[in-house]
């Protein structure tokens, strides 16, 4: 209840007069924002918790896998410069299979950090055909093996773009990744082109094409269409 009282006078009488107002509405509405109030901040804190505890999981995974994998990578790179023959091949074979390994670790890292909105963007202005050149020499092995020829084509007119050059290249090597593994021997176009106030990159192959139903779930992470993997790179590209 809440009163309010005051002291009039009538007739040279004094009376006092009181106003009683029954305030049980407001107060229980007051307690409940509060207790909502409490709630959401709890809940707030709760989801910090678990995305903290989510990241500094997948960073020890990532630490652990990392580990014991960059010696396997280096002394591989060792022993084939310094082998010949049969044995130089199996230690070719032994690189690829541990960078391979070392892509899908960091796939699975910047998935995680890209579900808890914390995937790193560093943007800085740069030159798309220095950047696109970069790239043809990761994939002259994987071209020869696959006798792929990779024709690559910029507009005159593309300006400088201001982009985060390593998740752009990533993108790029998500993408001519899967044009080299389901293309017949024949040739990957890769065109690059400004239009209006966009850099469009167009990636062109004749492999075996995507079915519907496999559209429908194109950027979703973790699903497989034709190839191993985790089935991350389309959806980190996307995001």
């Amino acid at each position: 209840m809440e009163i309010h009282a005051t002291m009039i006078a009538i007739d040279d009488s004094p009376i006092s007069l009181a106003v009683i107002r029954d305030i049980s509405d407001r107060k229980n509405f007051e307690k409940k924002s509060q207790d909502l109030h409490l709630a959401e901040q709890n809940l707030r804190q709760e989801l910090e918790n678990q995305i903290q505890q989510r990241t500094e999981f997948y960073k020890a995974l990532v630490h652990e896998l990392k580990t014991p994998l960059t010696p396997i990578v280096l002394n591989s790179e060792v022993l084939e410069d310094n082998l010949e023959g049969e044995s130089k091949k199996l230690a070719n074979n032994i690189n690829i299979a541990s960078l391979e390994l070392l892509t899908r670790i960091n796939e699975l890292y910047d998935m995680a950090k890209g579900e808890v909105g914390i995937l790193k963007i560093t943007r800085s202005w740069i030159y798309l055909d220095e950047l696109v050149n970069e790239l043809f020499g990761l994939f002259s092995s994987s071209l020869n093996h696959k006798q792929l020829n990779l024709r690559i084509f910029f507009s005159p007119d593309l300006p400088l773009i201001y982009a985060d050059p390593y998740r752009l290249k990533q993108v790029l090597i998500n993408l001519l990744n899967n044009s080299i593994t389901f293309s017949p021997q024949k040739q990957i176009v890769l065109i690059c082109t400004a239009r209006d106030s966009e850099i469009v990159m167009d990636v062109i192959d004749e492999g075996i094409g995507i079915s519907d139903d496999d559209l429908q779930k194109l950027f979703k992470p973790y699903v497989l269409t034709k190839s191993d993997g985790l089935g991350l790179g389309l959806s980190l590209s996307k995001k």
